[in-house]
Formats: C-alpha cells, sequence, structure tokens
C-alpha cells in the first residue's frame, strides 16, 4: 500500500472514531432529553387530568371521564392511561401496544427509553376519590432519535467523502516530492543521474531532496570520472594519438582474433596502404605538417570505411595505415581501394597534403586456415607491386580461394531454396555462468545451412553474400522462429541468445514481428535474448535504445556482443537496458600475457556491475585465459575451451 493510501487510510479511521464518539453523545443525550420529555408528558398529563375527572368522579360519572380520557387517548401519544377508585380498584383502562415504525429493532434494542408510569391524585375537596395513571407511547421518540441517526450518519458519510476528496489533492500535492525521490532513485540504480530543479516547500522533504540531489552529483562525477579513466587508459593501450586510430596492438589483437573465429567468419580483405616517402614530406615540410596528414588521412579512411560497420581501421606505424574489412568479397576490397585512390589524387587540390603523391595501397584476401605471418606478408607484396607503378594506385594480388565457391545467381537459388523449405540447421554454444545453477543454463545460437547431406556452412561463409542480397532479416526470421519453437517445447528453463542483424532496426515491420513473436512466449519470454553486435548499436543509437525498452518490458532480455571493438564511451551504456555484454574475443585473447587487457576488463567489470549487466568473455580457449578471466570477476565465460557448438538433444 501506497504512503498516501496509508495516510488516507489512517485519517478515515480517525474520522470514524470521531464519528463514533460524536453519535454516541447525540444520541445518548438525546435519549436523557426523551427520558426527562417522556416522564414530564407523563406526568403533566397525569396532573391534568386528575385536575379535569375532579367532578365527574365526585359524582361517579364515568361515562363522562371516559370520554375525557377518549378525547386524550386519540392523539396516540400514550402508551396506557389508567384511572383507579379511592382504593386502588381499576375503573377506566386504556392500553395499546407499542409500534414504532420505520425504525430497526436492533437500534430500540440498543436504545431502551424509560416510560415508567406517572400518577396524579383525584380530589374532592380534601377527600380523595381516585387516581390517574398515565405512561406515555415512546414510538415517538425512537423516530426522532433514529432520525437524529441517520442525519448524523448522512453527513458522517458527506463529509468523509470531501475529507477523501480534498484529503487525496493535498496529500498528491504534498507527496509529489516524494514521487520525485523515488523516481530520481530508481534512475540513479539505473545510472541516469537526474537533479530535481524545484524544491519542496515542506522543510523536511527539502532536506531529503536536497541529499538526493548531492548524491546525484557525486555519484555522477564518480561514474564518470572511473569510466573516463578506463576510456583513457584504453585509448593510451589501443589507440594512435596522432591519428586517434586503432595502433599496432589494436590492429594485432583485432586481427589475431579475427583468423581464428571459426563461428562469425572465415576471412576478409585486408588492406595496407603507406604514404609515399613520409620522412621526406616531414623533412621538407615540417613535422606539423607531416601530423597534419596523417590526420587528414586517417579521417578520409574513417569517412569511407564508414558504410562498412564492421571494418577495422588502424594507424599500424608511421606511414602506414590498415583496413580490415571482416568477409568481405573481392570486388568490395577493389572498391574501397579505387575511392581511396581517388580521395589521395584530390588531396592536393582540397589542401589536404602539399603533394600531388600521397600513397599506395596493396589488397589481398585471406582466410582464417592462413597465418597472420603469410596474409600479411601476402598484402605487403601486393604493396610494393602498387608503389612499382606509381602513386595513388593500389594492386590486388590473389593468392587464395574461398573454401565455397559459388555464382551470384546460385546464392540467390540456394537462399530461396534455405528460405522456402527451412533448411536452416541450429548449433549452440554454452555460455559458462559462475551463478547459474545447473537446472538454468544459457545457450548462444549459431545459424548454419544444409546445402546437401553431407555439407553443412556456416555462417561466416554465407552471411556476407545474405547481406548483400537482402537476405539476412529472412534467414534471421528462421532462426527465431526455431529458437522459440525450442523454448516452447524444452521443459528446462534454459535461455538462448538469438544474433540478428542490426539492420533490423530500420526495418518496421520486422521489429512489430519480433515483438510479436516474443509476447507469444508469455511466462517463457525471459528464455529469449536478443543480441546485437556493438558496431551495429553505436550508430543506430536511440533507435536501440527504444526497441531494447519495448523488448525488456515483455520479460525478454538482451545482449550486446562484440564489445569493445569500437573506440566508444562507456556511457552509452547508462540506459540501453541490457542484460548481458560479451566482451570482444580479441580481449581475451593471451589475455594472461597482457596487462592493458585485463586493466580493460577489470574496469568494464567494475562499470557493468554497477549497472547491473553481467559480462561474459567471448572466445575462451584455453586454461590460462579461463583462469585469469575468473580472477579479473567476469560473470561468465564461452568458447571452445568451456563448449563447442553442437546440436541441442531435447
Amino acid at each position: 500500500m501506497t504512503l498516501s493510501r496509508q495516510l488516507m487510510f489512517c485519517g478515515l479511521i480517525i474520522l470514524l472514531f470521531l464519528f463514533v464518539g460524536m453519535i454516541t453523545f447525540v444520541v445518548k443525550n438525546t435519549q436523557a432529553f426523551l427520558d426527562q420529555q417522556l416522564a414530564s408528558h407523563s406526568q403533566d398529563t397525569a396532573t391534568a387530568l386528575g385536575l379535569t375527572l375532579t367532578v365527574t368522579m365526585k359524582n361517579n360519572d364515568l361515562v363522562t371521564a371516559g370520554r375525557i380520557i377518549d378525547a386524550i387517548w386519540d392523539r396516540g401519544y400514550y402508551k396506557s392511561i389508567e384511572v383507579d377508585s379511592e382504593n386502588g380498584a381499576p375503573l377506566i383502562e386504556r392500553q395499546q401496544e407499542v409500534k414504532v415504525y420505520d425504525v430497526p429493532a436492533w437500534f430500540i434494542g440498543y436504545l431502551h427509553l424509560k416510560t415508567d408510569k406517572r400518577e396524579a391524585i383525584i380530589m374532592d375537596g380534601w377527600r380523595k376519590v381516585g387516581f390517574v395513571k398515565v405512561e406515555s407511547n415512546p414510538g415517538f421518540a425512537y423516530q426522532q432519535i433514529w432520525l437524529t441517526f441517520k442525519d448524523s450518519v448522512a453527513w458522517f458519510l458527506v463529509t468523509a467523502l470531501m475529507a477523501m476528496i480534498l484529503g487525496g489533492t493535498l496529500l498528491y500535492i504534498i507527496l509529489r516530492p516524494l514521487r520525485a525521490i523515488t523516481q530520481q532513485a530508481f534512475a540513479i540504480c539505473n545510472q541516469q543521474f537526474s537533479i530535481q530543479q524545484i524544491l519542496p516547500w515542506t522543510i523536511d522533504l527539502r532536506q531529503v531532496v536536497e541529499a538526493m540531489n548531492n548524491m546525484s552529483r557525486r555519484l555522477k562525477a564518480f561514474f564518470e570520472e572511473q569510466s573516463a579513466l578506463s576510456e583513457q587508459f584504453r585509448e593510451q593501450s589501443y589507440k594512435d594519438p596522432v591519428t586517434q586510430l586503432g595502433n599496432r596492438r589494436y590492429f594485432d589483437l583485432q586481427f589475431d582474433y579475427l583468423i581464428k573465429d571459426e563461428e562469425k567468419g572465415t576471412g576478409g580483405a585486408l588492406l595496407l596502404i603507406e604514404l609515399l616517402d613520409f620522412k621526406t614530406y616531414n623533412e621538407k615540410y615540417g613535422y606539423e605538417a607531416g601530423d597534419k596528414l596523417l590526420q587528414n588521412t586517417a579521417q578520409m579512411l574513417i569517412e569511407q570505411c564508414a558504410p562498412f560497420e564492421n571494418a577495422i581501421v588502424s594507424h599500424i606505424k608511421g606511414a602506414d595505415f590498415a583496413i580490415i574489412l571482416p568477409n568481405k568479397t573481392k570486388e568490395i576490397s577493389q572498391e574501397l581501394a579505387t575511392i581511396i585512390c581517388r580521395n589521395f589524387s584530390a588531396f592536393l587540390q582540397k589542401g589536404l597534403s602539399k603533394t600531388q603523391n600521397v600513397g599506395n595501397i596493396g589488397v589481398t584476401l585471406f582466410e582464417s586456415t592462413k597465418s597472420k605471418k603469410e596474409i600479411i606478408s601476402q598484402t605487403d607484396m601486393a604493396l610494393r607491386k602498387a608503389q612499382s607503378f606509381g602513386a595513388n594506385g593500389y594492386y590486388f594480388l590473389e593468392n587464395f580461394q574461398p573454401q565455397v565457391v559459388y555464382g551470384a545467381q546460385e546464392w540467390v537459388a540456394i537462399f530461396d531454396d534455405v528460405i522456402k523449405n527451412n533448411k536452416i540447421v541450429l548449433y549452440f554454444q554454452e555460455v559458462q555462468l559462475w551463478e547459474l545453477p545447473e537446472s538454468k543454463r544459457l545457450y548462444e545460437t549459431l545459424m548454419r545451412i544444409r546445402l546437401s547431406d553431407n555439407e553443412i556452412i556456416n555462417a561466416g561463409v554465407f552471411m556476407p553474400t545474405a547481406e548483400s542480397l537482402n537476405q539476412i532479416l529472412a534467414l534471421d526470421k528462421l532462426v527465431i522462429k526455431g529458437v522459440i519453437a525450442i523454448i516452447r517445447q524444452i521443459k528446462y528453463d534454459y535461455q538462448f541468445t538469438v544474433n540478428v542483424s542490426p539492420t533490423f532496426l530500420e526495418d518496421e515491420g520486422f521489429k512489430y514481428w519480433l515483438l510479436e513473436q516474443a509476447k507469444s512466449l508469455k511466462h517463457k519470454s525471459h528464455c529469449l535474448i536478443l543480441e546485437l553486435p556493438e558496431y551495429g548499436i553505436i550508430h543506430r543509437l536511440e533507435k536501440a535504445r527504444d526497441f531494447f525498452h519495448q523488448f525488456t518490458a515483455l520479460g525478454c532480455k538482451t545482449s550486446i556482443d562484440h564489445y569493445g571493438k569500437n573506440f566508444t564511451s562507456f556511457s552509452y551504456l547508462y540506459n540501453l537496458k541490457i542484460n548481458y555484454l560479451k566482451i570482444d574475443g580479441g580481449f581475451t585473447k593471451q589475455i594472461e600475457e597482457h596487462e592493458e587487457n585485463q586493466f580493460f576488463v577489470r574496469s568494464l567489470v567494475d562499470i557493468a556491475r554497477s549497472l547491473d549487466i553481467q559480462v561474459i568473455a567471448e572466445a575462451v580457449e584455453t586454461q590460462a585465459e579461463y583462469l585469469t578471466l575468473q580472477q579479473l570477476k567476469v560473470d561468465g565465460v564461452q568458447g571452445y575451451f568451456v563448449h563447442k557448438p553442437t546440436e541441442l538433444d531435447i
């Protein structure tokens, strides 16, 4: 029960006690007054009859005496009138049964009015000739008291109703700051440090509001300081101070993870970019001009790679840059290289460089079966070849064929067949959460396509093509339907994360369909977890926030994976409504050997805990990584060391 209702309830109880006391006082006083009136009425009537009957009783004229009594009796105010002789023998008697109309029996039983007989002597001079006895009828008195009681109750009800309306309005106004304090407290729990600008006029509440405002300011400053410190250390470790791009350590961290990620990618394209004779440029134009050229190049590369949400752009050393395009084709990498070279040619005209010749690009494709050294060596060969042809050009060196080779039309037919006949195969990789009981497991859903009875390919092979053919959301629908069917069928309280392409945030129809699917799970909605990559959220932050709030309102959960891959502030997590945060696998690879990665993970865990978010480390493949992550207090781990992807036996 809310405080306002409790206060209203207490007020009504007090008002009820006051009414009971008041009505008891009024009724009892009225009863005492009517007792006196009835006694007086009986006595006065007896005295008047005693005087009136003197002559008739003297002459022993009982007929006339009876008529006199009947004249009074017919008015109905008497219960009995009796005339006795001088020796007490009854001469005339009038009796009637007391009937009280419209008064409840319980009320009559509760209030007993005294109606004792009153008498007067009938005298003839100094001689007694008889007695007259009168007893008043209490019926009218009961009716009067009952009317008084009813009027009092009616007035109480009207007063109580008015008190409720007026009191409720006043309580609503008075307690408005208290509701604001409650909302502010919940906001602080969600890391939304709001400040109440309007202070209440009540001194006690004003002090509480001021205390909450001070606490909110201090907590905001604390979390901002903590986030800034973590972000600063991460930037010092992984970001180049001149170009603000990822440095060589960041490039190695991401590339090492990418070529070993068997589930979410089998390869991609690598572009190595080198500015032409950069040492001479610095000596001729000065180091400030050299830094400006690096910054202009970095900005241009960021702009041109913006359409590729998962692209990795790094400044690996002096005049060298690198771009990784995960799961991208030869045509896409060549198109990007062409655009970059075209921008290089325009640098002098735009004032971005002091020379016409800016740099060269070497391009190659890679797959996870090759080592990083082989891939970089091959790309470096392509770069040297490009330099041999002159500045502002690129060279593509092709030295590998993908494992699965299909043309565009073949892929169209494959996707049509898969979607029409639901040839999706679901694999599941268990996520180990330290505090999760055995009866409640967490699985990540992994998609496969069955091409034939003996050929199943993972998502890393076909997702780039599905994206280019706009088939990703259709495939995601099949996965979601499959997972929901499993959740309904399985008897255990297992939870399943489903990776969905972040492009669905642009599709109102898909969002509506997904919310309806989530509603259909009813009491099992907590078993469905929507997982999106960080690089897909940061460019759609408002849309993601709005949808996550709708999705979690249904009882479902949300997760972000590949966290940390982008140099984004921790602050966007504060009101995003997520339950799980998966650290990008690049930070967990050989984490026991990298103190900067350990500091990043530990800082992220501290911040996430304050937001009630559980942190999970991805791509854990060794015992050393597993034990180190345990010491860093992550909430769980996922990877081949813990559990390999398998089909789920339900």
